[in-house]
């Protein structure tokens, strides 16, 4: 029975890590960003975490830039930030498919 319930937890577990890995949520996060702000987003890694904004979800970013060039401005870049953590009420995003934001962390950050 133990030997069940480990291979259940581990082919769940599997299964999340190809569906949720960095290098396929990163690309869909960054197309929905730039749909939705009014300026380029740049995304070095994205991860889904539970643990870091602990009992919400929450999204880490590495490196993330926005950029938005202006004639005669002395830089194009309006922010950038070494590490972002933004918890997501998760009930919202599953009942109604909106994203609320609870909770933002900046780390090494300019704007």
């Amino acid at each position: 029975m133990i030997a069940l319930l480990l291979l259940i937890i581990i082919g769940v577990v599997i299964t999340f890590w190809f569906v949720l890995a960095p290098a396929r949520i990163t690309p869909i996060v960054s197309n929905q960003a730039n749909k939705i702000l009014d300026c380029e987003v740049r995304i070095g890694k994205l991860d889904l975490t539970f643990f870091k904004t602990f009992p919400k979800l929450g999204l880490h970013v590495e490196n993330l830039t926005l950029i938005n060039p202006t004639k005669g401005a002395q830089s194009d870049t309006l922010a950038h930030f070494d590490d972002f953590i933004a918890s997501i009420d998760h009930k919202e995003w599953r009942k109604n498919k909106s994203v609320i934001l609870n909770e933002i962390y900046l780390k090494n950050g300019t704007a």
